[in-house]
Parts: C-alpha cells; sequence; structure tokens
C-alpha cells in the first residue's frame, strides 16, 4: 500500500503528495502541526498529522508523566526511505493567489448586482447592467487566480502565468540566496504574504510567490530543502 500523504489546508489547496518521512520532516520544524489534515493518498482516509505517529515514552521509571511530543523513528530497512542514485524532483506545493485576498472583488460585484436592484423601479436597465456586470467581475478575479501556478518540488521553485500563452520562472533550490517574506494587514494576520526567492542581488533572478495562503510555513519548507541539499 502506498504510504505517501497530502497535506490540507485551509484554503482549500494541499501540498503533496508526501512520503512519511517528509511529513516526519514538517512536523520536527514546527511547519506542520499535530492538529494538520492528512490526505492518505490511496485509501482516501483523513487522519491528523499527529495520529500517524507515537508518543515514544522514556525507560526511566522516574521520568515524569507528561512526555512532549516526538515522532517515531522510522525503520532503517523500510524499501520506501531508500534513496535512489538519481531521485526524481518531487512535487511538495502547488497552488496560487490566496482566495481571500480577492474580497474586493467580491464586494465590488455585490456592490453592482445591489445597486442595479436597488434602483430597477427608476431605471429598468440597472438591474439588467449590475447581473450582467456583476458576474463579469468574479469571472475576471477567478482567471486572474488560475492564470498563475507556484510549485515547489525538491529540485526547484517555478512560477507559470497563463492560460493560452504561458511563461514560467523557475530557479534552482541550491541556487537561492535569500528567502523574503512580506506580510501586512489583515491577510497578513491570517498568514497570507508574498514569497521571494533570491539568487544573487538582481530583481531579475527573483521567484515571487505573491498573496499565497502559509507565507511562512513555504519558506520553511524551501529553506530546509535548501539545507539538506547543503
Amino acid at each position: 500500500m502506498s504510504n505517501e500523504y497530502y497535506i490540507l489546508h485551509p484554503d482549500g489547496t494541499r501540498t503533496g503528495p508526501c512520503a512519511e518521512e517528509e511529513v516526519l520532516d514538517l512536523l520536527e520544524s514546527g511547519a506542520l502541526q499535530p492538529d494538520d489534515q492528512c490526505l492518505h493518498e490511496e485509501s482516501g482516509r483523513v487522519c491528523p498529522a499527529g495520529a500517524m505517529f507515537h508518543v515514544i515514552n522514556p525507560a526511566a521509571e522516574d521520568a515524569p508523566a507528561s512526555v512532549p511530543w516526538q515522532p517515531a523513528p522510522f525503520p532503517e530497512d523500510e524499501p520506501e526511505i531508500a534513496v535512489p542514485n538519481k531521485p526524481r524532483a518531487r512535487l511538495l506545493y502547488r497552488g496560487g493567489p490566496c482566495v481571500l485576498t480577492y474580497w474586493r472583488s467580491v464586494l465590488l460585484a455585490a456592490a453592482v448586482i445591489f445597486a442595479g436592484y436597488a434602483l430597477r423601479t427608476k431605471m429598468p436597465g440597472l438591474l439588467a447592467a449590475g447581473l450582467i456586470i456583476g458576474p463579469l467581475i468574479l469571472l475576471r478575479a477567478v482567471i486572474h487566480r488560475l492564470r498563475t501556478t507556484y510549485l515547489i518540488n525538491s529540485a526547484r521553485v517555478e512560477v507559470i502565468e497563463g492560460l493560452l500563452s504561458r511563461s514560467s520562472r523557475e530557479l534552482r533550490i541550491a541556487d537561492i540566496r535569500a528567502i523574503n517574506v512580506t506580510r501586512t494587514g489583515l491577510m497578513g494576520l491570517f498568514g497570507i504574504g508574498t514569497i521571494t526567492f533570491s539568487s544573487s542581488a538582481s530583481a531579475q533572478d527573483d521567484v515571487v510567490f505573491q498573496r499565497v495562503f502559509g507565507a511562512t510555513g513555504l519558506k520553511n519548507l524551501v529553506r530546509r530543502l535548501k539545507d539538506k541539499q547543503g
């Protein structure tokens, strides 16, 4: 049976698939909390990340009863954790701008529809105009979100833009020299921010994830991958 999991995020996006040892790394680093939900890829079962591992109790009899959570070690002879000579890049994150950042478009569309409804008796054409313009505003926001995709795999970070004509910018994790996170305003309180991955002082080498949910966790994920690669 496959032991790969997707990490489910509150905004509807998911990270993965991740092997058990990768989930363990995320738990140990603090980027993933024990009560965060994980979806088993093969069975479809959802369980908290902390439930995948058990607490290792100290052997000493005089040890305190309350033991901090620790992930259980994996057997070294498990075939799933054998490292191949040329590992294939594994997709760890796929997402886009957080839907919560489009609240202005939602309010504007609602205001246009309401105005058309409220003034329908004075100007009958306004209701039809509101019912057309309002959904168009929402459609524009949906297209803007769908045309931008952010990817993180074990080898690189990448931004893909466009629907019909697509362009991309990528940066090898080994070449990253700085990772900056900007979180401002109310969206920043919800963990939404912009991540800039830089390879040098030149802005032309930057890969930018704009308005992503869990920006700090994604930064820690890339930092941990870079540390593993030396």
